[in-house]
């Protein structure tokens, strides 16, 4: 049941960044994994809100993260 949950939110982001590019909004999901220190999530944070950055990714932070996650 998590993945499923899981998969339908990385889903939404996923439209719901398609939807934005032309307004120009970007959406993004971070997936920091427990015990990742909070420097590392605030770094990710301000990168990810760049209006030139990616939009409609997932970025997992950790040390189990071996590559980039698809659905």
């Amino acid at each position: 049941p998590a993945a499923m949950v899981a998969c339908g939110l990385l889903s939404a982001a996923r439209t719901a960044a398609i939807e934005g590019a032309k307004p120009g909004f970007t959406v993004n999901v971070l997936a920091p994994e427990q015990g990742e220190v909070p420097e590392r999530i605030a770094s990710w944070i301000v990168r990810l809100l760049d209006a030139d950055g990616a939009t409609g990714e997932l970025v997992r932070l950790g040390p189990a993260h071996l590559g980039k996650a698809l659905p």
